[in-house]
């Protein structure tokens, strides 16, 4: 995969390589790249359009993760994190002891 300013590398969401996959150049959008083998980097890769990532924060009483200030809206659940690392998601049943 090599991109240019003219030409990004157009990620958008996961995309699945079943061998390698040599990668350099200009990116653009949000996903994840899954490789069944290796990924190589055979240059600078920078990203045209930088993804935004959320500020995520957790309330140490609940668990309950929500976007950075966000008080309602669906940002503002994103599931629960237990003490122990569990993950729970959005409105799924929270186990005996968590947070």
């Amino acid at each position: 995969l090599i991109g240019n300013s003219n030409k990004p590398i157009v990620i958008d969401g996961p995309v699945v390589v079943p061998g390698d996959v040599v990668i350099r150049g200009v990116i653009t959008g949000r996903g994840t790249i899954y490789a069944g083998r290796n990924i190589h980097f055979v240059g600078d890769v920078t990203w045209q359009d930088r993804p935004r990532w959320w500020d995520v924060e957790r309330d140490v009483s609940t668990g309950q993760l929500r976007q950075q200030n966000k008080t309602s809206g669906p940002e503002s659940n994103l599931g629960t994190v237990c003490n122990d690392g569990t993950y729970v998601v959005p409105g799924g049943a929270v186990p005996p002891g968590c947070p």
